[in-house]
């Protein structure tokens, strides 16, 4: 007030917000003209405020929405979402003007809007809520953003069918795959292993619940000759190129067809054999050479099928043994072809006989173990239990290669005889001693027969006879200890246990008297690798303990000596 002014346009009147009046307000003034005079009188101005209707505002905007792929619905409520300062709030009304229907689909039931997203569809969409009051409007707009998920992978149980024999590597192809993301195939993983057969990868055995990439590393194996549909089956589930797997477990179903006639096959090669001149004939066992998966073993035909040079040998099959008969004063190689024939189809098995030349005779030597008497007891009689030779070694004055042959006689009969070793030392099993016994012609009720055993050494001219010749008793008695006054009796020497052992293991014997006692340790080769006892023991029953754990898993055998006894036992470690 009393305050001058001279722009009149720069004066200017802002009412209070929603505030009417007529007359509203008023204020007095003079007037001054452009030479300063002023008015004598003051005046009023009146200032009147009519009503008007303003449009409604957002009150409370709607925040934008984050939310992942396949989101449940979302629902937002819009009370309080505008606001209109001439009217009542509840005569609002609300409407999607905006959507994006790909997306997700806007929906306003009552005061509630309702975002309803669309399976496996991601991105952004602008919603525009728009409120409308006395015809006036107002618009909120509201920004979605759907985030992608990798959705799980789908597959559906399959088959595959192979042929009898045949090992099959697996194919992408072989697990069906899809993915609604596009993602990739990743591999599998598998849920159970199979029952019959191999199933490897890279080569080793798999394992459940393991997952497994590189599909072509996966190989299946079904037992030879066996067949099957179903054969065997392995469940799984498949993974995306990111690592996500299948919400579904399905089944591999492996089908085994065409169960074929296989040829026999060789079981057990013919090593090659090397004499000297004029040796004996050579008796080769052909009974468990070959064998035939789909037929009886006993019809399998062997023949002759070639020998390389007839002025060396002769060769026949009789009874499914191989003899060679060399002939006098000759000396070369052979190649021998053994032809083995079942149900029309055949196998060949060739080795090389070479017949050296010799010269002088070789010199004197002498038998060592067993000694003379030694009993050899086969009542427990084992396929793989050994009783081993060993002599001095012979020389030949001419440096020529000296070769053995064993010779075990009983009532001056020739029962069992071993040619070609070419080492001081040999080991017999007990099941070719036991048959021993099936080749005298003596009462069933014999169960005992002493023979004498000795080496002769041969240079391929010449021969020389051990020095001495030790008596053998093969019986097939045993009595271990008398129940009566529990007194032992004889050596014996027990199965290990535990057997499979890891990775020691306990070793039993008895023995009937104080004896110089040696328990060692050989490797499935015939190599000592540890001795266990060498001593003097008292005559009882005593247990040895063995530590294995410096040695790898496999097939040992341990050996009982004594000066007139000798037992051998296998055993088994599995670390």
């Amino acid at each position: 007030s009393n305050t001058y002014y001279s722009d009149i346009s720069k004066f200017s009147f802002t009412p209070l917000e929603n505030e009417t009046g007529t007359p509203y307000t008023y204020f007095k003034y003079m007037v001054k003209d452009d030479k300063g005079a002023f008015s004598q009188s003051s005046y009023n101005m009146t200032i009147n405020v009519r009503e008007s209707d303003d449009p409604p505002v957002v009150a409370n905007a709607i925040e934008d929405i984050f939310v992942n792929e396949d989101a449940s619905n979302t629902e937002i409520d819009l009370t309080n979402v505008f606001t209109d300062s001439d009217n009542p709030d509840s005569e609002i009304t609300k409407t999607v003007q905006n959507n994006n229907p790909s997306l997700v689909t806007a929906t306003i039931y009552s005061e509630t809007l309702v975002l309803k997203y669309h399976e496996n569809q991601y991105g952004t969409a602008v919603i525009l809520i728009r409120g409308t009051s006395n015809n006036q409007t107002v618009d909120n707009e509201l920004e979605i953003t759907v985030n992608p998920v990798n959705d799980a992978p789908v597959s559906s149980d399959t088959l595959i069918v192979i042929n009898e024999d045949d090992t099959y590597t697996f194919q992408t192809n072989d697990f069906p795959f899809s993915d609604i993301d596009g993602d990739d195939f990743g591999g599998i993983k598998l849920i159970s292993i199979i029952t019959d057969g191999e199933l490897k990868y890279n080569g080793i055995d798999v394992s459940a619940n393991t997952e497994y990439s590189d599909i072509t590393n996966l190989v299946f194996t079904p037992t030879n000759n066996e067949t099957g549909s179903p054969y065997t089956d392995f469940k799984f589930k498949v993974i995306d190129n990111f690592g996500v797997k299948s919400d579904s477990t399905y089944l591999m179903t492996i089908n085994v067809l065409n169960n074929i006639d296989d040829s026999p096959i060789v079981l057990h090669s013919i090593n090659d054999t090397i004499v000297n001149e004029d040796a004996e004939n050579i008796h080769i066992e052909l009974s468990n050479i070959f064998t035939d998966p789909d037929n009886d073993d006993d019809k399998i035909q062997k023949i002759v099928y070639s020998n390389s040079n007839d002025k060396l040998l002769v060769s026949e099959i009789i009874n499914n043994i191989l003899i060679l008969n060399l002939q006098e004063n000759q000396n070369g190689t052979s190649l021998i072809v053994i032809r083995a024939t079942s149900e029309g189809q055949s196998v060949d098995e060739e080795f090389l006989v070479t017949v050296n030349p010799v010269k002088d005779k070789p010199l004197d030597f002498s038998l060592l173990y067993p000694i003379d008497d030694t009993v050899i007891d086969i009542t427990d009689f084992e396929s793989d239990q050994i009783i081993e030779f060993e002599w001095e070694h012979s020389a030949d004055p001419d440096s020529n290669n000296i070769k053995y042959m064993f010779c075990y006689k009983y009532e001056d009969i020739e029962i069992l005889f071993i040619d070609n070793i070419s080492e001081n030392s040999f080991s017999v099993q007990y099941d070719t001693l036991n048959a021993v016994m099936g080749k005298i012609n003596i009462n069933e009720q014999t169960t005992e027969i002493k023979g004498e055993w000795y080496i002769i050494a041969f240079n391929g001219s010449d021969t020389t006879f051990c020095k001495n010749k030790h008596q053998l008793i093969i019986r097939q008695q045993h009595v271990a200890i008398d129940d009566d006054d529990q007194i032992v009796k004889e050596y014996k020497l027990y199965q290990n246990y535990p057997n499979p052992f890891n990775p020691t293991t306990n070793i039993q014997f008895e023995t009937p008297k104080k004896s110089l006692i040696n328990i060692s340790i050989y490797d499935i080769n015939g190599i000592l690798i540890e001795t266990l006892i060498n001593g003097n023991m008292e005559p009882g029953l005593h247990t040895v303990n063995w530590n294995a754990s410096s040695y790898s898993s496999g097939i040992y055998l341990y050996i009982l000596k004594t000066n007139d006894y000798i037992s051998q036992r296998k055993c088994i470690m599995i670390k």
